[in-house]
């Protein structure tokens, strides 16, 4: 669908894994990243952006791509 309708190829990355530390983040307003940084799915995250960081680092500019 993206791909006709935005003219983007998108990838997908992974899923991210259910973590008791997202739950905790919602009820307290605060990204769970922040708090808990080291649980299952703040990993996941950070394993996500370094791939997508990478990519955009290594295609041209002029190339329309989207994670």
């Amino acid at each position: 669908m993206a791909s006709h309708f935005l003219d983007l190829n998108l990838e997908y990355l992974g899923g991210v894994p259910q973590d008791a530390a997202v739950s905790k983040g919602v009820r307290n307003q605060v990204p769970f990243i922040k708090i808990a940084p080291q649980s299952k799915a703040a990993l996941t995250i950070f394993r996500h952006a370094e791939r997508i960081l990478s990519w955009t680092a290594a295609k041209p500019a002029n190339r329309k791509t989207a994670v």
